[in-house]
């Protein structure tokens, strides 16, 4: 391989000249260049490596997450679960494309140990935090359950 040399923007390798890269070519490009691309852009572009595949599920923020969304991964993974297939998870998640749907499913199949893993210590931290906010506020926590029941008898 021809080692490339950046100046302004054009890419020299060997003979070969390209104009302009494209903005802010993500293995390219210096950090103050991609300041001014929108963020949406350069998370697209970290989501290809250089052999232009695609990740469609990334790690952040402590969770599993559909790539350039806000989307979790944990809800899709419970409707697959529960049968879903990935076109209806694709109509209820409008948001998403087909191929990002069975790029995530396909993830979690890949690493279903790790996903599962971290899904049951989800879970656990829920119900901890579910169990400290009823010590925290009894009453609430009463009234809801009275409300509940009150509910139920009229609709009996």
């Amino acid at each position: 391989m021809v080692p490339c040399d950046i100046d302004s923007g054009v890419a020299r390798c060997g003979e070969m000249t390209t104009e302009r890269l494209p903005d802010a070519w993500p293995y390219l490009a210096r950090e103050s260049n991609t300041k001014n691309i929108p963020r949406q852009q350069r998370k697209a572009w970290r989501a290809e490596d250089t052999m232009g595949a695609k990740t469609y599920v990334e790690h952040r923020d402590g969770g599993y997450w559909v790539t350039g969304t806000r989307v979790s991964l944990d809800s899709l993974v419970y409707a697959f679960r529960e049968g879903q297939t990935a076109e209806s998870l694709a109509q209820s998640f409008p948001v998403l494309t087909l191929e990002q749907v069975y790029g995530a499913i396909a993830y979690y199949l890949a690493n279903r140990n790790v996903i599962d893993a971290y899904l049951i210590e989800q879970e656990g931290a829920f119900t901890k935090l579910q169990q400290d906010l009823r010590q925290r506020d009894p009453m609430f926590y009463q009234k809801l359950a009275d409300a509940r029941r009150q509910r139920q008898t009229t609709q009996a």
